[in-house]
């Protein structure tokens, strides 16, 4: 029951339904959480409310599994999707606060695991969804040190589609006056890879497209044409 609490979009009642659920399984004698899945899932609830109180709630649950841990229950010590999904409910929460404490806890992770793709889509997409001046920079930053963690053995993936599409929403939505061509040449590294991962999507040109045609840069009408022919291609 709790696991399909979880799946709910932005319905804030269905997460503190699941979080009640959980409470009262920990206080039963007789149906007492069996596995880290539990809390996961928990986790999740929050990220999928979307509520500024989301990034809150998914560090005092992993603070509470950390407590468990500690205390002698080794099976519930967070594991990469318990401290993934945090980072996701910080990104997806709002709060004035969300990139950096996606970050913040984006950096835990690293500390403790090798690390996956999703812990830095997230950080990419809390910075998108800040729409702050600085945010494509940021996006950025986050992107880089995916690369570094890779070649330095700490993060099992590269970069792909998901990562680059959140990283050209960051840009677009960011107050640089170069974020145009920024996300063109981030289209271009897409358009020239020969990682099947790492191929351009039709939302990046709808998304490039529409931004060249409500700008005020001169050359706007060429650009337009001459996305619209790579995307035929």
């Amino acid at each position: 029951l709790i696991d399909c609490y979880s799946k709910q979009k932005r319905r804030v009642e269905f997460a503190e339904r699941a979080q009640e659920l959980l409470t009262e399984m920990e206080q039963s004698t007789h149906a007492t959480p069996q596995t880290i899945n539990v809390y996961n899932s928990v986790i999740s609830a929050w990220g999928n409310t979307e509520a500024n109180i989301a990034g809150e709630r998914a560090d005092a649950i992993l603070k509470h599994m950390e407590d468990l841990a500690e205390s002698g229950e080794s099976m519930f010590r967070p594991d990469l999707i318990a401290y993934t999904a945090r980072i996701r409910a910080w990104a997806k929460s709002g709060a004035k606060d969300a990139p950096q404490r996606a970050e913040a806890a984006l950096d835990d992770l690293e500390a403790k695991f090798q690390s996956n793709a999703k812990g830095y889509t997230h950080a990419i997409d809390a910075w998108a969804r800040s729409k702050l001046p600085e945010c494509g920079e940021r996006a950025q930053a986050v992107l880089e040190r995916m690369v570094k963690a890779h070649e330095e053995g700490r993060c099992i993936h590269t970069p792909d589609s998901v990562i680059y599409t959140a990283l050209i929403a960051a840009w677009m939505k960011s107050g640089a006056k170069d974020r145009l061509d920024r996300c063109d040449a981030l289209l271009r590294i897409m358009e020239d890879s020969e990682n099947p991962d790492l191929c351009s999507r039709d939302g990046n040109y709808h998304v490039l497209i529409r931004g060249w045609n409500i700008s005020d840069k001169p050359n706007k009408l060429e650009k337009v044409k001459e996305l619209k022919q790579r995307w035929k291609n």
